[in-house]
C-alpha cells in the first residue's frame, strides 16, 4: 500500500490533504486472455481492433483505449468489449457501466478467466465504492476471501480483509446526503484566492468558515485534531496507517458547505496536530476539499482572472474529447509536451515544479531541450519531506485541449526510486496547477478539462 499526503503547520485550524493510494491487489495477473479464451470466429475488423485496444490496455494507454472504444465499440468482439468497458468505466467516471460490463464478463467468461477474474472483482469493488454501494462492495470482498484464496498472496489477502472491515464500518454510518440550493437562489460561485500556485476557497465545516485548498485528487476531506475537537467530529476509526511513522483517524462531519452545495454526514480524515512540524519545507498551511468525491457535482470552473470557483450539478454537454481520468483515485491529464502525447499525474494540491520521468525524456530527447546539471529537490509527503534528484529542463510547450502554455521549468527524474509514481506504466510525469490561463473547467461527467 502506498500513501502520500500533505499536512499543515501545528495548531492550524485548517484542512489538510490525505491522498490515499490503496493498491490492495498488486499486478499479479496479466491481461493475456486470448490464449485462455481460445480461438473465436471474428470478422477482420474485430480482430484488428481487438488486438489494438488489447495492446493499449496492457500498456495502460487509457486515453488511446477510450478513444478507440468510443469510435469502434460495435467492431470489438464481445469479450474484448466487456474487458474494455470494465476498465474504462472505472477510470472515466462511469462506475455503473463498469459494473455492468464486469458482471456480464464474469457471468459469460468467468470459468475461462480463472485467476484473472480476481482483477475484475477488484474493479467491481472499486466501482461500488464510487457509487457508495457498500453492501455490494461487502459481497465482492466476502466472495474473494471465501473463493479466490488460491489466487491471493498473503499481503493481498490481508489488504482485502482490511478493505472489508473498513467497508462494513462505513456502511453503518449515516449515508452522505447532497443538498443543492442553487435553485433556491443560493450562489453556486464562491471566491477563490491564488497563493503560490494553489487554489484556496472558504468552506463551511459544521457552520465554521475554514480556509480550504482545492484538490481534485484527494481521497478524503481532511482536518486536524484541534478542529475536529472543536467541531465535535464523530470518530469511527482511530488507527488508520498513513505511513510507517504516522496514523490518522476517520470521522464524520455533520455538514460541509461550499457555495450552494451542502454535504451531510461527510467522511473525513483527522490528522494529529503538528504532523508536519518536523518538515522544514512544509508550505501547505491548509488542506483539502475532496471535490471528486462530492456526489452531485458534475463540473467545476476555476476563474483565475476573476478569482472565483463555480460548481455545477446539472447535466454537462460534450465539449471536447476525454483528456482527464481518475485511476486509483489519482487524477491524470492527457496533454502534449512539445507536440509529444503524454499522460501526466495532475496534482492541484501541490505547488512543486512539473516533473517528467527519465524514461519519457530518453524516448523523446530529440524533441526536447537539453538537460541541465543534476540538482536536489523535495516534495511533501505524509512522512515528511522526501528528497529526489533531477535535471532542469526549460521552455517546454504544454498543449491541453486547444490551449498552449509555456512551462518555464520542468524537472526530469531518472531514478525511479526518487519518483514514487514513475513505475506506473503509461505514466510520463507530474503536473501542478497551470495558472497562466484565464479559466480552467473540469467536466467530471465527460472527463474533459478545458483551459482558456
Amino acid at each position: 500500500m502506498q500513501q502520500t499526503g500533505r499536512a499543515a503547520t501545528p495548531g492550524s485550524n485548517r484542512i489538510r490533504v490525505f491522498d490515499g493510494r490503496l493498491r490492495i491487489l498488486r499486478k499479479i495477473f496479466g491481461l493475456l486472455i486470448f490464449p485462455i479464451l481460445g480461438a473465436s470466429v471474428h470478422t477482420y475488423a474485430q480482430e484488428e481492433y481487438d488486438q489494438q485496444i488489447f495492446q493499449y490496455i496492457n500498456q495502460e494507454k487509457w486515453f488511446d483505449a477510450k478513444s478507440l472504444y468510443d469510435t469502434r465499440h460495435d467492431d470489438l468482439s464481445e469479450v474484448i468489449r466487456l474487458i474494455s468497458g470494465a476498465f474504462l468505466g472505472a477510470y472515466f467516471n462511469r462506475p455503473a457501466e463498469g459494473v455492468a460490463a464486469i458482471e456480464e464478463l464474469l457471468a459469460k467468461y468467468g470459468g475461462q478467466l480463472g485467476g484473472q477474474a480476481v482483477m475484475y472483482r477488484m474493479l467491481a469493488a472499486k466501482n461500488f465504492a464510487s457509487m457508495r454501494a457498500y453492501a455490494k462492495m461487502d459481497s465482492v470482498f466476502t466472495y474473494m476471501l471465501a473463493y479466490d484464496a488460491p489466487y491471493l498472496d498473503d499481503q493481498t489477502r490481508k489488504g482485502i480483509a482490511s478493505g472489508l472491515e473498513q467497508c462494513r464500518k462505513i456502511a453503518r454510518l449515516p449515508r452522505t446526503e447532497v443538498i443543492d440550493r442553487s435553485r433556491e437562489g443560493s450562489p453556486g460561485t464562491v471566491g477563490m484566492e491564488l497563493e503560490d500556485g494553489l487554489f484556496y476557497l472558504n468552506a463551511g465545516y459544521c457552520g465554521k468558515s475554514v480556509k480550504t485548498l482545492l484538490d481534485i485528487g484527494a481521497e478524503y476531506t481532511s482536518i486536524d485534531q484541534s478542529l475536529a475537537d472543536e467541531l465535535g467530529v464523530r470518530i469511527f476509526q482511530d488507527s488508520l496507517r498513513m505511513s510507517p511513522a504516522s496514523y490518522m483517524k476517520l470521522g464524520i462531519l455533520d455538514s460541509l458547505q461550499i457555495g450552494s452545495i451542502t454535504l451531510k454526514n461527510e467522511i473525513c480524515c483527522v490528522f494529529p496536530d503538528g504532523l508536519a512540524a518536523r518538515n522544514r519545507e512544509a508550505t501547505a498551511d491548509s488542506g483539502i476539499t475532496r471535490i471528486r468525491a462530492m456526489l452531485g457535482i458534475s463540473a467545476l470552473t476555476v476563474d483565475v482572472e476573476h478569482g472565483t470557483i463555480t460548481f455545477d450539478t446539472g447535466k454537462q454537454p460534450q465539449t471536447g474529447i476525454a483528456n482527464f481520468m481518475l485511476k486509483d483515485n489519482i487524477p491524470y491529464l492527457w496533454l502534449e509536451l512539445n507536440g509529444i502525447p503524454a499522460m501526466m499525474h495532475w496534482d492541484t494540491g501541490m505547488n512543486a515544479k512539473p516533473r517528467l520521468s527519465g524514461k519519457f525524456y530518453a524516448e523523446h530527447a530529440s524533441s526536447l531541450p537539453e538537460l541541465g546539471p543534476v540538482r536536489k529537490g523535495s516534495e511533501i509527503t505524509a512522512a515528511g519531506a522526501a528528497e529526489y534528484r533531477y535535471h532542469a529542463l526549460g521552455g517546454i510547450c504544454a498543449k491541453i485541449g486547444s490551449r498552449e502554455v509555456i512551462l518555464p521549468e520542468v524537472r526530469v527524474v531518472f531514478d525511479t526510486e526518487d519518483m514514487h509514481t514513475a513505475e506506473v506504466p503509461g505514466y510520463d510525469g507530474q503536473m501542478n496547477n497551470i495558472v497562466d490561463v484565464r479559466r480552467i473547467r473540469i467536466d467530471f461527467e465527460n472527463m474533459c478539462v478545458t483551459m482558456e
